[in-house]
């Protein structure tokens, strides 16, 4: 997606597993998914320049993390196959608030931003059959809530949603391009 929107970068593995981190009673969503952005950026800075990847003045490191919220309940990655099965049947016949945070971080002065963006996702029922089909194939590896909106739309799973949908799928574009805006950085 940044490419798409003319956004020159570089990626780099902030090698965080975020699934072995638990949120905080009552954290809110939004500053659950702000934090962990936050963490991944300020980690792809460290390992930046460990690996000794030239960080140019003037660049800016982006980190980004998503949560699904259901009956105020925050869900993350799933950790197995099991595990995304339960979210997924979770998530079917109802609504969820999907929360995507952005962190941009300059690794010269330490400035940063954090933000976020949410929309709300209904899911029509799921069958059984449709819910082990995909779980089977592992697609729901490394996606918050067990699903990718774009993917599942496109298979005909009964989805819609109200807001941004790149916020869904975890860089909500709009809310990234104003906040580079701010920070006079190129795009």
């Amino acid at each position: 997606m940044l490419a798409e929107h003319g956004v020159q970068f570089v990626a780099v593995d902030p090698q965080i597993d975020d699934g072995l981190l638990r949120e905080p009673p009552e954290v809110l969503p939004d500053v659950w998914a702000g934090s962990l952005a936050y963490l991944k950026a300020q980690a792809a800075v460290r390992v930046a320049h460990q690996s000794k990847l030239a960080l140019a003045s003037g660049c800016v490191v982006l980190g980004a993390d998503t949560v699904v919220v259901k009956a105020k309940r925050l869900l993350g990655k799933p950790k197995s196959a099991a595990d995304a099965a339960k979210m997924l049947m979770l998530l079917s016949g109802g609504s969820h608030r999907v929360v995507t945070g952005i962190a941009l971080v300059c690794p010269q002065t330490g400035r940063r931003t954090i933000t976020s963006e949410s929309a709300e996702v209904t899911v029509g029922a799921l069958s059984d059959e449709q819910i082990s089909g995909y779980v089977s194939g592992g697609q729901w590896a490394g996606k918050a809530g067990g699903y990718n909106l774009f993917d599942r739309v496109a298979a005909g799973w009964p989805i819609s949603w109200q807001g941004d949908p790149t916020a869904i799928v975890g860089l909500p574009m709009g809310t990234l391009l104003r906040a580079l805006r701010r920070w006079s950085a190129t795009v």
